[in-house]
């Protein structure tokens, strides 16, 4: 059996399409939907219904995003865990089947993540990003072999074995990047983990310059804390800017967007690389999302994109 778990709250414009996704999906496996949901006042847990989920529901309060993950999968009779947004849609109706096959093929793989598309196909930034995360590539590429695909995982599209959340639980104190330190975890133990662009999900976020700076500082701040790396000098993020500011020049004009104008391009890579700074060499080590203050110049280059 494969045990989707979708943390939701107010998904009902999005969720009875995702829903459809998961049991429209050609396999032989049962599958089984948990909702964990921390409060939707909207249709999201009436559309769950409509579909034979398992619904439970958290407290506001209470949530985060581990803790949500954790309580779900443990409710859950799956041997394989499929982890989604709310508001993610399963991009064809075999992704089950080729995770079912790729797990009975390694028995040290612990988890599978898949690609991300967004929808709105006229968005040279949203393009971008999920080009260069989450590319389209055939076959499975094990993080350990590849580093491409750095070290980590999304939980947007993740699916993972319940014995290995069985030796080691999402972390439910952090306020983000919960895939990410699972995934550390995970590492170093042992354990294998890759990346299937023949699975994923279409998952858009509009990307305008205050989502990318807050989202670039959060992951950027949360890593810090997660794998406690204090040490970090300016002229390693002077080499770590120009370097990616090279490589996502090359990248845009090689691969996609040539209509894109220079300025825009230029505007993209600084106010990510200027967040992923910011958040490196910060000394308060309990922020929270919504302090993210964004600083004038970043706004004034924000103004082009």
């Amino acid at each position: 059996m494969v045990s989707f778990v979708i943390r939701t709250k107010n998904e009902g414009n999005k969720i009875e399409k995702v829903l459809k996704s998961i049991r429209f999906q050609k396999t032989r496996e049962k599958i089984e939907i948990i909702i964990v949901d921390s409060g939707s006042i909207d249709s999201t847990l009436n559309i769950a219904q409509k579909y034979d989920c398992k619904v439970i529901k958290i407290s506001p309060d209470t949530f985060t995003w581990g803790y949500a993950l954790n309580i779900g999968v443990r409710n859950a009779n799956g041997d394989i865990i499929g982890i989604i947004s709310g508001h993610c849609i399963l991009i064809d109706d075999y992704c089950v089947e080729r995770i079912c096959s790729a797990f009975k093929k390694d028995y040290n793989l612990a988890a599978i993540y898949g690609r991300q598309e967004g929808n709105n196909s006229d968005d040279p930034f949203e393009k971008y990003n999920n080009s260069k995360y989450y590319p389209n590539v055939d076959g499975l590429h094990y993080l350990s072999q590849e580093k491409n695909y750095g070290t980590t995982i999304s939980n947007a599209c993740c699916f993972l074995r319940k014995l290995v959340w069985n030796d080691v639980k999402y972390d439910e104190k952090i306020q983000s990047c919960e895939d990410a330190k699972w995934a550390d975890e995970v590492i170093s133990k042992g354990y294998e983990l890759a990346y299937c662009g023949d699975i994923g999900v279409y998952h858009s976020h509009k990307l305008n310059y205050e989502y990318l700076y807050k989202k670039s500082f959060w992951r950027e701040y949360e890593m810090k804390i997660i794998r406690k790396d204090n040490n970090k000098r300016v002229f390693y993020f002077v080499k770590f800017m120009i370097k990616h500011l090279i490589y996502d020049m090359i990248y845009w004009k090689k691969n996609l967007c040539r209509n894109v104008k220079n300025k825009q391009i230029w505007a993209y890579c600084f106010i990510t690389n200027i967040a992923c700074y910011k958040a490196s060499v910060i000394k308060n080590i309990n922020l929270k999302y919504q302090d993210i203050s964004i600083p004038k110049h970043v706004r004034k280059v924000g103004e082009k994109l």
